[in-house]
């Protein structure tokens, strides 16, 4: 007979603010400057690591003076293209997921509350609306990582600074990418 997982599980509904930014830009002009700004990261830079030193140093190294490199991004709509899924008139999905951060605010958090590890690192949605609109959507890192922690006040300090510099680097790509100054 099969054990039933309920005897240890505990559940709690909790609110999330989920934010949405519509953008005036092409997707392919939004995202190649994204992706620009932040640059890549893997973490097979930080397998050889000794110390926390040899952390920060690899970390500056490859942010190059950004808050954010990117981890992993995932082609949602590239997904749904080789399944032949189109959003009609012959059009096909166009999206990505990415996971971005950064280990030192990922270690300033979780030195405090390891839970806050769950949510590290951050996640966005990225797709196309309609020919030349974008949108950026993502759940609140305060919310998620506030919440997880139990409002744990060191964790809650950093999550609201990483969504405000989420934010931060989501304007600069769309200035970027539209050659606009700061609105």
């Amino acid at each position: 007979m099969a054990s039933s997982i309920d005897q240890f599980k505990k559940t709690e509904a909790q609110s999330i603010r989920h934010i949405t930014i519509t953008l005036p830009v092409s997707f392919t002009a939004f995202t190649d400057a994204f992706e620009a700004k932040l640059g890549r990261i893997s973490m097979s830079l930080f397998r050889n690591s000794k110390s926390f030193h040899d952390y920060e140093t690899a970390t500056a190294e490859v942010n190059g003076g950004e808050p954010f490199a990117i981890s992993n991004n995932y082609n949602h709509g590239y997904l749904a293209t080789i399944r032949n899924q189109d959003i009609g008139e012959g059009k096909k999905r166009v999206g990505k997921r990415y996971d971005f951060g950064n280990v030192l605010f990922a270690s300033s958090m979780t030195v405090h509350d390891i839970r806050a590890g769950q949510y590290a690192p951050l996640t966005m949605l990225v797709w196309e609306a309609k020919e030349g609109e974008t949108v950026c959507q993502w759940d609140s890192a305060e919310d998620l990582m506030g919440k997880g922690t139990e409002g744990n006040p060191e964790v809650v300090k950093v999550a609201e600074m990483l969504d405000r510099e989420r934010e931060t680097v989501v304007m600069e790509a769309f200035e970027t990418a539209t050659g606009k100054e700061k609105l």
